[in-house]
């Protein structure tokens, strides 16, 4: 399988690379390229700020992928151009949120607890939302699109 993981430099984005190479799969990390590839050459690495929305279509533009795991989505319009920079390119792309999507009251929390369906969708930069907010953004574009 053929598979894009954006942000697999750090924490669970970089257990998952190595979840997929051992695995077998083909495995490209697509990062801004401020921490080193610690997987070298075993590891193709596309260095685009996913933020560039033109960097972004070009540098995935002659591009396709049979899975894309996209963990340092922040933001509604992070999500949008995700999309459209993968349209047609993808069978599936898997968006890492968070347990900061909810809010922090003691409850114990369960996937029925956000409706990404029903939530107001403002589209923004991540640095116009909270980390949790724009969490929530992005997760309600990906379902929506």
């Amino acid at each position: 399988m053929k598979i894009l993981v954006l942000g697999g430099t750090r924490f669970f984005g970089k257990r998952l690379v190595e979840l997929c190479i051992a695995k077998g799969h083909d495995v490209t990390i697509l990062t801004r390229g401020v921490s080193d590839n610690p997987f070298g050459n075993n590891v193709p690495q596309l260095k685009i700020d996913r933020l560039d929305d033109k960097a972004l279509h070009e540098g995935l533009a002659h591009t396709s992928w049979d899975i894309v795991f996209d963990n340092i989505c922040y933001s509604s319009n992070a999500a949008m151009s995700i999309i459209n920079a993968l349209h047609g390119k993808t069978k599936k792309l898997v968006f890492t949120s968070t347990l900061a999507t909810y809010e922090a009251d003691g409850r114990i929390k369960c996937e029925n607890d956000f409706n990404p369906y029903q939530y107001n969708i403002r589209m923004g930069d991540h640095t116009e939302f909270t980390y949790g907010e724009g969490k929530k953004q992005a997760e309600a574009v990906f379902f929506s699109k």
